[in-house]
């Protein structure tokens, strides 16, 4: 598809795409990956970079959390299919999210302090999952984020000084590409509106992909709008409210925040991490 001649503040959109798609060729040659996978959130960001990306990725990859809207999945599967592009979903039973929430030693409903284990348990072991089943001994990855540095002066002073949010870097056994880790908003809508990307639903209504409703960064008023437009998912979690309660857990209540965060963000938690900076 041709996109209409349209300009960024800064850069034509076709400046935009030749700059991110070499971000995403260098990593290729440097790292030498035997399969590139972009990651597809299902948000509207993911979405975009998936339209970018998709003459140089052999696949997407989509984690469903157990702990998600399941429009978003389905949206992803149709993202795929309209781009032709094979789509591997990785799957964490949604008994996963019960133990993190109801286990026996654990306080509750996580917050930024248990975000990490959280974030290990939701989605890094599926992607450790994903190295062992398509690469063998000595062989990489190489995952496609959309990870940006955002438009908050905090995140902007600190883009490079993690390896997620640097064009590209190495994180265990996979390699990772940011392609569009230095567009802004604008850029995004410009890209979007040039080729027609459909937006996602679930993330237009709510503001987030809704791919993972751990609620580490969450605010407990946020469980009302997903109501409102996702019943049954937030009755869902209202029931492990009132089994959290009844357990005499700590943390009875989805999105508390309590606790101080102490490792950084997954690459794949990004946007929640921003979402707690500008929405405190």
């Amino acid at each position: 598809m041709k996109p209409k001649r349209m300009a960024s503040l800064d850069k034509p959109v076709e400046e935009l795409c030749a700059e991110a798609l070499d971000i995403l060729a260098e990593a290729k040659a440097l790292y030498k990956p035997v399969k590139t996978f972009v990651l597809l959130s299902g948000g509207n960001d993911s979405t975009t970079l998936t339209y970018l990306v998709r003459p140089l990725v052999d696949a997407a990859v989509h984690i469903r959390t157990g702990i998600g809207i399941p429009q978003t999945s389905t949206f992803v599967r149709e993202t795929c299919a309209a781009l032709d592009l094979p789509l591997i979903e990785l799957v964490t039973p949604p008994a996963v999210y019960r133990r993190i929430v109801l286990g026996p030693n654990s306080p509750g409903f996580p917050g930024p302090a248990q975000h990490f284990i959280t974030y290990h348990l939701l989605k890094a072991e599926r992607l450790q999952n994903l190295q062992r089943d398509y690469a063998s001994r000595g062989q990489r990855l190489l995952l496609v984020s959309g990870v940006r540095s955002q438009e908050s002066e905090r995140r902007m002073l600190s883009v490079g000084s993690s390896e997620h949010e640097a064009p590209r870097g190495r994180l265990g056994k996979c390699a990772w590409a940011n392609p569009i880790v230095h567009w802004t908003s604008f850029d995004m809508n410009t890209y979007r509106e040039a080729y027609r990307v459909p937006r996602s639903l679930v993330a237009d209504l709510l503001h987030r992909s809704g791919e993972c409703l751990c609620g580490a960064f969450a605010k407990p008023q946020e469980l009302d709008e997903i109501a409102l437009w996702y019943p049954d998912t937030a009755t869902y979690i209202r029931g492990l409210e009132a089994e959290a309660r009844a357990a005499g857990k700590f943390y009875a209540t989805w999105g508390h925040r309590s606790g101080k965060q102490g490792r950084p963000p997954g690459p794949l938690c990004s946007d929640c991490q921003y979402r707690m900076e500008i929405e405190p």
